[in-house]
């Protein structure tokens, strides 16, 4: 019996292995596993310079905000 059944699965699967299996299939699946996720980071790397460089500019604004309306104070006092 086991033989039988060994012998009647062995070929189909034999055949999906041959057909998916290949190293032209194999290659292509790890390429993409490595680019999909590769761009991904790319993405929300960029998203995160912009939200990045969105807070500097506006830290940079309210320091020098901050600044100008020290330095009027310290000049009406003098």
């Amino acid at each position: 019996m086991t033989n039988l059944r060994k012998q009647k699965m062995n070929t189909p699967v034999e055949y999906f292995e041959r057909k998916y299996n290949s190293d032209e299939t194999i290659i292509k699946d790890l390429v993409q596993q490595f680019l999909i996720p590769n761009c991904q980071r790319s993405k929300l790397q960029q998203q995160i310079q912009i939200e990045e460089r969105r807070f500097n500019e506006a830290a940079k604004k309210l320091i020098q905000a901050t600044l100008s309306q020290a330095a009027q104070q310290i000049n009406q006092k003098c």
